[in-house]
């Protein structure tokens, strides 16, 4: 087993350290910019009054960040960089111990299987490397779920206790997730344990009423943040899309190739499986169910599921292997293999990240025109001071504007590139999209207008006077 952990391991190195991409929007404007720069960074400023995320959420990263300036980095992106090696592979380290922690509960191929599918599960390194609520939750939520698997094959009073601890921990990064906990009231029934259940319920009680304290604290009310969530979720939730009640399942399938991964096998196989991993299920179920019930479903609210995905996929690979269905085995690699290069090693968001790091660089650029708010915004929090200002211009107007300005830009998507020819302009750089954003833009440009090339043009005659 130790011999493939290597590689793996090698692989969150290597994401951490040439992947600096972020997911969306939301990860940006709720995280990067409340603790990068971290000069500017304060820890009593990191919520709003009104706001929906918890002051334990944004505390890890916060810390890291405070942590990168005093060991003397100063550049507000090397800082972001420094948070996301630091946490990424403290992720990894979490979540390959809770999977260790099950080895004795697997055969060695399982074992194996299970190593490598934590470095080359095409969401895996990238995912679980990534300073986000939803990724900072996951390795707690794994141990978590692991404990209540050892609860169920072998009911001890200390691995219910320790997967309430780890539960709230995950509960603290991600409020969410909270509701995976019932699971540590259910198993003591079906067990038949209800001292245990008493046990359980004490403990949860009084660490769901420390986790309120900060809030408290810091926001006058307990448990402030979870009330503001429940509510914005429900009142404007819709605001940002209304899936139906089956995305999460249909989203769950496909991350399980099912149509390559499930395959026929004995009633006793399939009895034994949904057995040994009921606790897994459970949990899954409660997770789904919580977050069906709003209007909003995005595919990175999964993520917390990962580790799950991960062991539960695990015995049907290894049956796949031992009955010798090579055939589905190749066409998941292959398939999976395409999307683990582009994701974990081809940064997501690269165009505007790139672009505020070219601009960083310079400080002589002051104006730029863009054309239907394209790009909306840049990750000027990566900068160490933003001098630009972005002017807005519609396609008429671009073909008689005029930029003799060294200190004036233009930036076209990808779409608007015409509209530079016969121009005296020269193209100054190119931000590029990885492969799935740029597909994601040709099938649906409407709604992935952030996820297209920019090109950032300026005059000839600047170019001529060597500026």
């Amino acid at each position: 087993m130790f011999k493939y952990l290597l590689p793996v391991f090698l692989i969150y190195v290597l994401v951490t350290l040439v992947n600096p991409g972020f997911m969306g929007t939301d990860e940006y404007w709720t995280g990067i910019t409340r603790y990068i720069p971290a000069q500017s960074s304060q820890l009593s400023t990191l919520v709003g009054t009104d706001d929906v995320k918890s002051p334990t959420q944004l505390w890890p990263l916060f810390v890291t960040a405070q942590g990168a300036l005093k060991l003397g980095i100063e550049n507000p992106f090397a800082q972001y960089q420094f948070v996301v090696v630091v946490l990424g592979l403290l992720s990894f380290l979490l979540v390959f111990g809770s999977f260790y922690a099950w080895r004795e509960s697997l055969s060695d191929l399982e074992m194996r299987i299970l190593t490598l599918l934590l470095g080359f599960y095409f969401a895996a390194p990238f995912a679980l490397s990534r300073p986000m609520f939803e990724s900072l939750a996951a390795p707690w939520l794994s141990w978590a779920g692991i404990f209540a698997l050892k609860y169920d094959r072998q009911p001890k009073l200390n691995f219910l206790l320790f997967g309430i601890v780890a539960v709230t921990l995950s509960f603290l990064l991600r409020p969410q997730i909270g509701f995976c906990a019932l699971i540590f009231l259910i198993l003591p029934v079906l067990h038949r344990r209800f001292g245990d259940l008493i046990w359980a319920g004490l403990l949860g009680a009084i660490l769901f009423a420390v986790s309120g304290l900060p809030d408290l604290f810091l926001r006058g009310s307990w448990h402030f943040s979870l009330h503001a969530l429940t509510n914005y979720n429900f009142e404007h939730g819709h605001e940002y899309g209304n899936q139906p009640w089956t995305f999460y399942p249909l989203m769950l399938l496909l991350m399980f190739w099912a149509p390559f991964v499930f395959h026929k096998v004995d009633k006793t196989w399939l009895v034994d499986y949904l057995k040994k991993y009921r606790a897994l299920l459970i949990m899954s179920i409660l997770f789904i169910f919580l977050h069906s019930l709003f209007a909003q479903k995005f595919e990175r609210f999964l993520i917390p599921l990962l580790p799950f995905i991960l062991v539960l996929l695990t015995p049907w690979l290894a049956s796949l292997w031992t009955h010798g269905h090579y055939k589905r085995l190749a066409s998941a690699f292959v398939i999976n293999l395409a999307l683990w290069g582009t994701a974990t090693f081809q940064p997501a968001q690269n165009n505007i990240i790139q672009m505020a790091l070219f601009l960083d660089k310079n400080p002589q650029i002051k104006s730029i025109y863009r054309v239907n708010q394209s790009p909306e915004w840049i990750p000027t929090a990566f900068m160490k001071t933003a001098q630009f200002q972005f002017l807005e211009i519609s396609e008429e107007n671009l073909s008689t504007l005029s930029i003799s300005n060294c200190q004036d830009r233009v930036v076209l998507a990808a779409n608007l590139e015409s509209l530079a020819a016969n121009k005296p302009w020269t193209e100054e750089a190119r931000f590029t999209v990885n492969w799935m954003e740029a597909l994601a833009y040709r099938f649906n440009p409407k709604n992935n207008l952030r996820r297209t090339e920019l090109t950032l043009w300026r005059s000839n005659a600047c170019k001529q006077n060597g500026s």
